[in-house]
């Protein structure tokens, strides 16, 4: 601030209010929790001093930061502190009379809390760790193959494991990975040649663009060799590694496409058009609006957009390796689709983890991956805090004797009044009753498919989670401090509602003596008919 604070605490120290009038000179006050020995008090009020480094901290979050605070006046600060105290007496009353201890103002804290502090500590512990994974395992690319042997029930799990076993018994013998790709494998694309999957060989694919269980062992499996039989959602697979090479980035391309006619090829007109482009006779967005024949990009000039050079056929992907500069043109490149004049337009530049979690969160978000370490991460708090769970008593209130039993019976239990409510379950310091686990259950999407275990399992992980954000929230000095500001603010608005707003409208005798007073404050202005 402009005005030094050795001046500021002088002129304070010397201030009184009437609030803290009645304070004996040998009275010894408490100091808030920002006071500390080197900093001044400021003023006073029943057992409790306020210091100068509290109220410099609430100057500054009312000016909206210590930069706008910056240049206030002297008087402004004082004018300040007389608020500030009468603000803090308002919440001192509100504690007085109990109001700290309203189950809708704790509720209100807690989802506040909730809210605050669940983003940071996902991010922490759930979003980062599973992000940072596919960003590194990204850098690079893996031309796989395999073969996939489809389940579409239960009873057929067991037979389609032992046929995908018995296919890697003849692996172990000898038997090319190709031919028994396209004797055996279910993946329609095995037997399709010239289509992406021929003989099992996808190619070289990314983290990201396959579901997990296959991404985890190909980046562990070593080039030339073969994993377990391992299972997805779409069956057991077996994969082989042929290849693993740093991945490139993705590409901004325009194409001309021109395809042939009967039996002219169209190679001898592209390399006049390219001539032409190269010695500045016509730019090529009006060359590709003008003779392309792909009429989804001609209208916008042949631009492609953003290109992963790994998904493009060979031809077009060798091409476009060829272009070492923005504006360069390509040869003459023949791919499945026609004749292609190519233009590299923009190349990607690699991006930190920080720039590009936004999207690598996106991406992951929702995704098994994510859930599966939440549910792991879930599972850290259990153990660490410990948890207990009456499973006697929750099987005789769902009316069966396995825990593998649908838990659809306990949805009768989501109003409490329906019968006692004792805890059945704890996780630290903290108790669940039967209504609770209903209530979950009931808010939980297929809650009513879900077994008695499963409910356990979910409830206790969702109440892991939320027991974690409580602890960051506590232990992490700005968040709390967010926290106590908005539960003063909470009990503020209710003493204020209660003491004030709702004696004010209730009392119709004071309301009618104000107006009687105040009878010219309330008429209309004089109006005219228009």
């Amino acid at each position: 601030m402009d005005v030094p604070k050795t001046v500021i605490a002088a002129l304070l120290l010397c201030s009184t209010i009437a609030a803290c009038s009645t304070m004996s000179p040998t009275d010894a006050p408490e100091t808030t929790a920002d006071s500390s020995p080197e900093s001044p008090v400021v003023a006073r009020y029943a057992d409790t001093a306020i210091t100068l480094t509290e109220l410099d901290s609430a100057f500054a979050e009312s000016a909206g930061g210590p930069e706008n605070a910056v240049d206030s006046s002297l008087s402004a600060y004082r004018e300040f502190l007389d608020q500030y105290v009468n603000f803090r007496l308002k919440v001192r009353a509100a504690r007085n009379a109990g109001l700290d201890t309203l189950p809708s103002i704790q509720q209100d804290v807690q989802s506040y809390r909730q809210e605050l502090a669940r983003p940071g500590l996902l991010r922490k512990e759930v979003y980062e760790p599973v992000a940072r994974t596919l960003y590194e395992r990204r850098n690079q690319a893996v031309d796989v193959s395999h073969i996939l042997i489809r389940t579409s029930s239960d009873q057929d799990t067991l037979s389609a494991y032992r046929t995908a076993q018995s296919i890697a018994d003849s692996l172990e013998r000898g038997v090319p990975f190709d031919e028994l790709a396209y004797r055996n494998s279910e993946d329609p694309s095995a037997q399709k040649e010239g289509s992406r999957g021929y003989k099992g060989r996808l190619g070289y694919i990314r983290a990201g663009q396959i579901v997990q269980p296959f991404e985890n062992r190909m980046y562990a499996v070593e080039p030339g060799e073969v994993s377990d039989v391992f299972r997805t959602k779409y069956g057991y697979h077996i994969l082989k590694v042929h290849d693993r090479r740093p991945a490139k980035r993705p590409v901004q391309l325009s194409h001309i496409l021109r395809r042939p006619s009967g039996d002219a090829s169209p190679r001898p007109f592209l390399d006049s058009l390219r001539t032409v482009i190269r010695e500045g006779g016509l730019s090529f967005a009006a060359a590709a609006k003008k003779h392309s024949e792909d009429r989804k990009s001609s209208q916008k000039g042949g631009r492609l957009g953003e290109v992963n050079p790994q998904g493009l056929p060979e031809s077009l992907r060798e091409a476009v390796t060829e272009l070492d500069s923005v504006g360069a043109l390509s040869d003459i490149v023949k791919s499945r689709f026609g004749y292609h004049l190519l233009k590299l337009t923009g190349r990607q530049e690699k991006q930190t983890f920080e720039e590009r979690y936004n999207a690598l969160k996106k991406k992951v978000a929702g995704q098994p991956r994510a859930e599966q370490r939440k549910a792991a991460f879930a599972a850290e708090v259990r153990a660490e805090e410990g948890v207990s769970v009456d499973t006697t008593r929750l099987l005789e209130l769902a009316g069966t004797a396995s825990v593998d039993s649908l838990a659809r019976p306990l949805l009768s239990r989501t109003d409490s009044a329906s019968g006692p409510d004792d805890p059945v379950a704890t996780l630290g310091d903290s108790t669940y009753t039967p209504t609770q686990m209903a209530q979950h259950l009931m808010q939980t999407d297929g809650g009513a498919q879900k077994t008695i275990g499963e409910l356990i399992d979910s409830f206790l992980n969702e109440k892991a989670i939320d027991y974690a954000v409580t602890r960051r929230a506590q232990r992490d000095p700005t968040l709390a401090q967010q926290v106590k500001t908005y539960r003063e603010g909470a009990l503020l608005f209710r003493y204020m509602q209660d003491s004030v707003w709702t004696a004010a409208a209730q009392d119709s005798a004071g309301l009618r003596d104000t107006y009687r007073e105040n009878r010219d404050q309330y008429q209309l202005p004089e109006r005219v008919r228009t």
